[in-house]
């Protein structure tokens, strides 16, 4: 196998399948028509949003940690944030008391045996307010409100995969495998490492996913992260790929082992 092929097989391992993504289906049909039942017309909408609705999400198997969030409308805006936590807390404990349920940032978690639901209150912005949506801040104490447009970057990363190839996806789920598999996992937030991938200038040369992994990765600053762990995890993935990358012709089966050891 070569470095191209075990990306590729790769980018296509790291699919959530179809009985994965039926059993998540099912599980939110539930969650939406009892969140519907028990808030009635205090509720706007149950929407999907974040990488399981741009597909970049992980397999659970790839990443223990996988989610779905999940944006819950309120119909009125006389509350502060942490009123409608937790509303949706006391839902989640009324229909789901057998499961474990906290609040996480400002969401409420709903952890079920083979997914995580990540419910995120929200209400509508004003008309001259520069976003669609108000969700609670992570840096308030949830008391006071963050303006959002949630459903703006799936349409960006759309445009940007159909650019170049639709290799952008692929790639995304590749580095978020890498992300979650490092010594000290979570390098980056999964958003951030997509909207990192998404903002880069690919080289209009480039045209197989090993193409747009080795610009990517060859070309990551890890003089923009906080902490000496995170640069140096982000380090060796670059050193080791650019010695890939200059050796993968002479040495085929080297490079894809050395290149499997950040992602198996």
């Amino acid at each position: 196998m070569t470095v191209s092929s075990y990306l590729n097989n790769l980018a296509d391992e790291l699919i959530i399948r179809d009985s994965e993504k039926d059993s998540i289906r099912r599980s939110f049909n539930t969650l939406d028509y009892r969140l519907k039942s028990y808030f009635g017309d205090d509720i706007g909408f149950v929407k999907k949003f974040g990488s399981y609705h741009r597909e970049t999400i992980l397999p659970r198997n790839y990443d223990s940690n996988s989610d779905v969030d999940i944006l819950i409308l309120f119909s009125d805006k006389l509350y502060k944030p942490q009123t409608y936590l937790n509303k949706i807390r006391k839902f989640a404990e009324y229909w789901y008391s057998r499961s474990e349920i906290y609040q996480s940032n400002p969401t409420i978690v709903l952890k079920l045996n083979h997914i995580k639901f990540e419910l995120v209150p929200c209400i509508e912005a004003e008309w001259y307010e520069s976003g669609n949506y108000k969700i609670p801040s992570k840096v308030s104490d949830y008391q006071d409100w963050l303006l959002t447009s949630p459903f703006e970057f799936n349409d960006k990363i759309i445009q940007k995969n159909k650019l170049c190839n639709y290799k952008i996806k692929p790639l995304v789920r590749i580095m978020k495998r890498w992300n979650v598999n490092t010594e000290y996992p979570k390098i980056y937030s999964s958003f951030l490492l997509e909207e990192k991938i998404v903002n880069y200038s690919f080289s209009y040369l480039d045209n197989s996913l090993k193409d747009y992994f080795f610009n990517f990765v060859t070309n990551m600053n890890r003089f923009d992260l906080p902490h000496q762990y995170q640069r140096k995890e982000v380090e060796k993935l670059v050193n080791k790929v650019k010695e890939i990358k200059r050796y993968e012709k002479e040495c085929p089966v080297w490079s894809e082992n050395e290149l499997r050891k950040f992602f198996d």
